[in-house]
Order: structure tokens, then C-alpha cells, then sequence
């Protein structure tokens, strides 16, 4: 993968979405799926996209790591591509949830 390219290709998602700006999971999801929605792969792309280096070889398809870097170099390079304030607060609230939630004692149950 050309990373001039995958530079491109991730302005892009981040300039048409703004949850992508602070989800890499929502990053690279439309990331990828740009790439094979007119592979005719219906269900299977995203067990393709994980599980198969081979696949994302051929295709041109960066890794998910590649991804989330890049949205980080150009969003010091591009401030307007950053999350909102907003975002960012909500996101900081949820990790705090979780952070409390990891350390209960005892953790989830199956009852």
C-alpha cells in the first residue's frame, strides 16, 4: 500500500465523516468498505478484511494499525479534521465508565 494514497484516501473519509474522526473502528470500516463494495462480496468482506493478510495484499487494502496512524499524523496536520470538543468529551466519559467498570472486583457475572 502507497502511503501517499492511503493518505488520500483517509483525508477523505475524515472530511465526509465526522464520527470517523474519532472512531477508527468507523475509520477504517468506510476506509474499507470504499475498497470492496463493488468486489461483489456481500457479508464475507468484512471476515476477508480481518482474517486474510492475503486478501488485503492483493486488494491494497492497509492494515488496520496503517490506518489509525494516518489519521493521526493528518489530523496534526489538519486540525479541521479533528474531533469535535464534544466528541472528545463524550469519548473521555465513556473511557472513565469503563476504566470504573474494568476495575470492580469480581467483574460481570453470568447469571
Amino acid at each position: 500500500m502507497d502511503l501517499n494514497t492511503l493518505e488520500k484516501k483517509i483525508v477523505l473519509v475524515l472530511k465526509n465523516n465526522h464520527i470517523a474522526r474519532i472512531d477508527d473502528m468507523a475509520l477504517y470500516s468506510t476506509y474499507v468498505w470504499d475498497i470492496v463494495k463493488n468486489m461483489g462480496l456481500g457479508k464475507g468482506w468484512l471476515v476477508e478484511v480481518f482474517s486474510n493478510r492475503r486478501f488485503r495484499a492483493e486488494n491494497n487494502i492497509a492494515p488496520y494499525g496503517s490506518v489509525s496512524r494516518c489519521r493521526r499524523k493528518i489530523q496534526e496536520k489538519y486540525p479541521e479534521l479533528r474531533a469535535s470538543e464534544e466528541q472528545i468529551k463524550e469519548k473521555r466519559e465513556l473511557e472513565k465508565k469503563y476504566k470504573a467498570y474494568a476495575l470492580q472486583k469480581g467483574g460481570a457475572t453470568n447469571e
